[in-house]
């Protein structure tokens, strides 16, 4: 009884393990309604009910719309044709090279590209095989500049000069072909059916990428919400154990009940003999005084018969002497659970049954099959009436 006439229950006993896990974790989809929900359940908050619900709709509506969108964005929603034939082919018309001494050595010839880049960046500069590379480039760039000095340098750009220009040529001819095949109407009719297309998918794929961020914005949203109502969550538990607490100091003074009213019946005067009933003739006998007599049956105590107990399981817990601690620590029991359970037990004498037990506590369906076989009900201690007892009838001489 102690712990119930508290004034205010302690912070550390209003939030559970289980409290503290679903309020650190709701930043995670889903489990952000499941902390509400649960909160909801402890308090009967409405408000917070009806927003676990909105948060939990928003996540599987975004989630799945995200998805389908997102498929969506690569079907193709117009019959788009298939390009007609004869579109000239631009791998004919290579331009040439530019004439050079040999090949330029590669970085890569020397130094795996996974390493390269520290190496050029400065940080392995005195490595050898950089320092093989810097050699053979600085040789070859000698090799360029006395090449380019050369006769033959200059026999060899004048051919890439000729080439050059039958390369303009043949791009002239390819822009022309090109020109041609994009004015038939089957191009035209392909192109704005592809062009369509392309605009629907865009349009879809924009959709898909907004819900995604919506569901990516929701999740945080949900998370402040279940934190800034931390405090809101902790007032109505310790207000919860409050009323529990007075309930209990009620019940243990025992204003819990209230005596029955006693009731008084006056039973019907029997009617006298004549008075010379009996009596020789000519005797007179003397008036008595009249009495009228009111008696009141006397209040027997009442005992209730204890009613036939079944075999406890094997380490069963007796919920009619176990502590507050002890039903805290059933499954899916909190504290304030054990403080009605408590509350009920001191008040009535103890648990007729397990039964009575869930009833007091208001369990749901899936915590009583899953504690059922953990607890047991011993036979409870009779509660005496605050009658009187005594036997016998009181006479009242009028």
């Amino acid at each position: 009884m102690a712990k119930n006439q508290q004034a205010a229950t302690p912070k550390s006993q209003v939030l559970t393990t289980g409290d503290k896990a679903l309020i650190f974790l709701s930043f995670i989809p889903i489990v952000n309604s499941i902390a509400l929900f649960h909160m909801n359940n402890r308090t009967l908050n409405k408000k917070w009910k009806r927003n676990a619900w909105i948060f939990l709709f928003m996540n599987i509506v975004f989630f799945i719309t995200f998805f389908i969108t997102d498929f969506a964005a690569e079907v193709n929603y117009v019959n788009v044709p298939d390009e007609p034939i004869g579109k000239p082919d631009s791998t004919l018309v290579v331009a040439p090279d530019v004439p050079t001494y040999g090949n330029e050595p590669n970085v890569y010839d020397y130094i795996p590209e996974a390493e390269a880049g520290d190496i050029l960046n400065g940080k392995f500069k005195d490595d050898s095989r950089y320092a093989e590379y810097k050699a053979a480039h600085d040789k070859w760039e000698e090799e360029e500049e006395a090449y380019k000095k050369s006769d033959q340098y200059k026999k060899d750009y004048a051919e890439y000069e000729k080439e050059y220009k039958e390369y303009e040529k043949k791009q002239a001819e390819y822009d022309k072909a090109v020109a041609e095949y994009e004015s038939t109407s089957e191009y035209k009719a392909y192109k704005e059916a592809d062009d369509k297309n392309d605009r629907i998918q865009s349009i879809v794929a924009g959709i898909s990428a907004g819900l995604f961020m919506a569901w990516v914005i929701v999740n945080p949203v949900a998370f402040c919400y279940v934190v800034s109502q931390k405090r809101k969550y902790e007032y109505l538990l310790r207000q919860d154990g409050k009323k529990d607490a007075a309930m209990s100091r009620l019940a243990g003074n025992g204003f819990a009940q209230q005596a029955a009213p006693q009731t008084f019946t006056q039973p019907q005067p029997q009617q006298a003999p004549p008075a010379n009933y009996g009596q020789p003739q000519g005797y007179a006998q003397p008036q008595p005084q009249q009495q009228m007599n009111f008696t009141q049956p006397a209040p027997q105590q009442q005992y209730q018969q204890p009613p036939v107990q079944q075999a406890a399981p094997q380490g069963a817990l007796d919920i009619n002497s176990a502590t507050e601690d002890e039903i805290a620590a059933l499954p899916g029991l909190t504290i304030i659970d054990a403080r009605r359970a408590v509350a009920y037990r001191n008040e009535n004498g103890g648990f007729a049954n397990t039964d009575a037990f869930f009833e007091a506590i208001s369990a749901k369906p899936h915590i009583m099959v899953k504690i059922q076989p953990m607890i047991t009900a011993s036979a409870p201690q009779p509660k005496p009436t605050n009658e009187p007892s005594g036997s016998g009838r009181r006479m009242i001489d009028l």
